[in-house]
């Protein structure tokens, strides 16, 4: 095997990060001046002369059409995931046969070209073109691009495992290879819907416990005031009227509400909340001609109750327990789990 050895003079250790640098400084002005899209695309273009310096100064052994062809494979995987994400199964599909694509695909190259170039080198290049799009997007809006963050992270993982099977201990690979797909399947299975939760919600599984720190004072479709009464179960779940996700949800809790609806101890309600102009015996009305018979309340103007809440995102469906503690914030689905775990605990589910 050809030893590819590295040679660091100070100057050349000054110039990694400062090429690096001049290539996000491209994509912030492409950015700012001509979109994210042309961002992109600028970041793309930039890595090419990029990693040919970075080539020729650190590694002038490597063939440049070798590294080229190893980045642009890299590239190409990654490419091959995003079908998943609009089409087949969403991110968590893209999380974990972007896993698998990029493990064989990368021991498969390593396996081709080890004679070559160092196994390791053969990984990098790949990393850095699956990462080529990636990472800029991320750097310019972080909080933005985190709803993709395990999927990104699980392809990152599908190079280094493959480079990890060429270790000269048998168990070593093993361990990695195990541990690795245990981590990938319970992503798919159920980290993903954790970790969207903890983005929406503030927590990963949807419980919490606090006291409202204000009485819940609504009104309902008649202009008549109601209170979430404590000694029940209530559920809520907060919308507005330009949230096409919350008019998604609807049917689910219609159909926990005709399940439950003759359930003396649970009450349940979707509370709108207006905005500034906005007519809401309009908003009732357009529920109901959707069909739709649960119990309809509106917070307010005021925003008081979302504010005294916490409310990060819309729609979210709360349960509020008998003593008056916010014990669930989330999806109606997980809601619906807090309160039939509540009612097993001890609660009549006589109807």
């Amino acid at each position: 095997m050809k030893n590819t050895t590295i040679s660091l003079s100070s100057y050349k250790i000054i110039l990694i990060p400062v090429v690096f640098l001049l290539e996000l400084s491209l994509f912030f002005v492409a950015v700012k001046y001509f979109g994210q899209q042309t961002g992109v695309l600028v970041a793309s273009l930039s890595i090419p002369p990029i990693m040919f310096f970075v080539t020729k100064q650190f590694f002038p052994e490597v063939v440049a059409p070798r590294w080229l062809a190893l980045t642009f494979w890299g590239f190409i995987l990654e490419l091959s995931t995003y079908p998943f994400r609009g089409y087949f199964g969403g991110m968590q599909a893209s999380t974990l046969c972007g896993f698998a694509i990029c493990l064989i695909a990368t021991f498969l190259l390593i396996r081709k070209d080890r004679e070559n170039t160092e196994p390791w080198l053969i990984a990098l290049y790949i990393l850095i073109g699956v990462s080529v799009i990636q990472l800029p997007v991320r750097i310019y809006d972080f909080t933005g691009t985190l709803i993709s963050l395990p999927d990104y992270l699980a392809h990152v993982l599908g190079v280094v495992v493959g480079l990890l099977l060429y270790h000269r201990h048998k168990i070593v690979q093993t361990i990695n290879l195990s541990i690795s797909i245990l981590l990938v399947l319970f992503v798919y299975f159920y980290g993903y819907s954790m970790w969207e939760t903890k983005l929406a919600y503030g927590t990963f599984t949807g419980k919490v416990y606090k006291k409202i720190p204000v009485d819940l004072r609504l009104t309902d479709i008649n202009n008549t005031a109601v209170t979430a009464k404590k000694g029940k179960l209530t559920i809520m779940d907060l919308w507005f009227v330009r949230c096409g996700a919350c008019f998604e949800a609807f049917p689910e809790f219609q159909k926990y509400y005709n399940q439950h609806k003759n359930n003396p101890n649970l009450q349940f309600y979707t509370v709108n909340q207006p905005s500034s102009g906005e007519n809401v015996s309009e908003s009732f009305k357009m529920l109901k001609q959707r069909g739709y018979t649960f119990p309809m309340a509106t917070a307010g103007y005021d925003n008081t109750m979302v504010r005294s809440l916490g409310i990060r995102a819309f729609p979210t469906t709360i349960v509020i327990d008998q003593q008056g503690f916010v014990v669930y914030e989330g999806d109606t689905k997980g809601a619906m789990a807090t309160v039939n775990n509540l009612l097993q605990g001890g609660i009549s589910m006589a109807e």
